[in-house]
């Protein structure tokens, strides 16, 4: 793809008001997200983020091959309906521009979230989604992002919830992926109404659920990017001369 998606530019220019406009609990999480964006280095990915398949099972990465190649990362990609994955009841809100936000861990979340979290997180790749909602032309971020720890290795799946189980019947998940490791991830509150809000309605396996969901095509996105270019691109920081760098 060569033709510039400009989606981290005008997300960001969204995040600047709804940080002056929303609730106390969520305007610190829209001004650090929009902070996050201005610092970004982007890359422009096919349909979905799509660059392996997702249909086998996810290679078990080493802690440091998660690491971004640039300490704020913004990876661009169209998300057509036609060829999207539905999961009833989970993904049914159209959103065809998506952003995965992702950067290196650095202790700067606002206290507000640092006090829901109630532990400092280590080293390790937050990744952020932020999508377009086509019914009401916002670009919005999802309610939590995620943490993933450079230092933990990966563990045997727990119980199937219900997201799990209707993505096995609708084809988006296989059941060999539904039985393989997995990195295991903190949510961090980027808005906590809304995180109290799910919470309070669909209960503790409702909400991880719900975050599992709504993040689950950002960090696959990112999973991707980072299995495609483990090994591959130096990690001097320069990353020009490979291409793919809007910005």
């Amino acid at each position: 793809m060569t033709q510039q998606l400009n989606f981290t530019k005008k997300a960001r220019q969204q995040f600047k008001g709804y940080a002056k406009t929303a609730s106390r609990l969520s305007a610190p999480g829209f001004a650090y997200l929009e902070r996050k964006l201005g610092a970004a280095r982007t890359f422009m990915l096919p349909d979905h983020g799509e660059l392996l398949d997702r249909s086998r099972v996810r290679s078990e990465m080493l802690g440091e091959q998660l690491r971004p190649p640039f300490p704020i990362t913004a990876l661009e990609y169209r998300s057509p309906a036609r060829s999207g994955r539905y999961v009833r009841g989970f993904t049914e809100v159209p959103c065809s521009r998506r952003i995965a936000l992702v950067w290196d861990h650095a202790d700067d979340f606002p206290p507000i979230i640092e006090t829901i979290l109630q532990r400092p997180l280590g080293r390790g790749v937050c990744i952020a989604s932020i999508c377009y909602f086509d019914t009401s032309r916002m670009w919005l971020p999802i309610f939590a992002a995620a943490h993933f720890s450079y230092d933990e290795g990966w563990v045997e799946p727990a119980v199937a919830t219900p997201f799990i189980v209707q993505s096995v019947l609708a084809g988006a998940t296989t059941p060999e992926q539904v039985g393989a490791k997995r990195p295991s991830f903190t949510p961090i509150p980027l808005l906590p109404d809304a995180l109290f809000g799910i919470g309070k309605v669909k209960g503790v396996v409702g909400l991880s659920d719900a975050i599992m969901a709504d993040l689950q095509d950002e960090v696959n996105a990112y999973f991707d990017f980072a299995e495609t270019i483990a090994g591959v691109v130096p990690r001097d920081r320069d990353l020009r001369k490979h291409g793919g760098i809007n910005g």
